[in-house]
């Protein structure tokens, strides 16, 4: 909402009528701008040994759980945390390398009806 307003008025001024302080808004600004830097950076390591696992013959037709599950085994960890599940599907599926699950025997809508 700041920034909306901020292309009219002063940052100081909007934010003395919200009621927030202005050092206070430029901190958050400057902090999560960090973290989201942090954040991208710990995504691109995930990334590389995600691409490392799939580039070795045996393991290209891994899913995201198995996925998980090898890079625990191999040790990868950040900050000192093993990689959750739901961080490598999402990172598998920003990169587009995510294998579809094949098509099990579907029965036509018609079948059902009947």
């Amino acid at each position: 909402m700041i920034n909306k307003l901020t292309s009219h008025y002063s940052t100081t001024a909007v934010c003395g009528v919200l009621g927030v302080n202005h050092s206070n808004y430029q901190f958050y600004l400057s902090h999560t701008r960090d973290l989201n830097k942090q954040k991208e950076l710990k995504n691109i390591l995930i990334r590389d040994e995600i691409e490392k696992l799939i580039n070795k013959p045996a393991n290209s037709r891994y899913g995201y759980q198995p996925m998980t599950k090898q890079l625990r085994r191999d040790g990868f960890k950040i900050n000192g945390q093993f990689v959750n599940h739901k961080r490598v599907l999402r990172i598998i599926r920003e990169t587009i390398c995510f294998v579809k699950s094949r098509n099990h025997l579907s029965i036509p809508l018609i079948q059902l009806i009947i």
